[in-house]
């Protein structure tokens, strides 16, 4: 890493990593298009993601997201968040 990005990441109050989909099916969060056990293989994503799905019926659009984030919040990090967490306090000990 270069001294200007450690430096940056270092002053960083809050960081936010975004990954494929493999990283939180770790964590238990499934993903949305695997065959078996994907969420668009139990949900249609029309009835769910689209904005005529939230025109048609906003609170079952709003329960859908309301599922997902009580799912994540109740996720466990992984062993790849646990070496990002450990890069992190790498770069503020550097």
């Amino acid at each position: 890493m270069t001294d200007s990005v450690r430096a940056w990441v270092g002053a960083a109050r809050r960081i936010a990593v975004l990954t494929g989909a493999g990283v939180s099916a770790e964590s238990g969060v499934p993903m949305f298009r695997d065959a078996q056990a994907g969420l668009w293989s139990k949900f249609d994503p029309r009835q769910l993601a689209t904005e005529d799905a939230f025109r048609a019926d906003p609170a079952m659009v709003w329960d859908w997201y309301a599922f997902r984030r009580e799912m994540i919040a109740r996720a466990e990090p992984n062993r790849r968040t646990g070496r990002w967490r450990r890069s992190h306090c790498a770069i503020h000990r550097a």
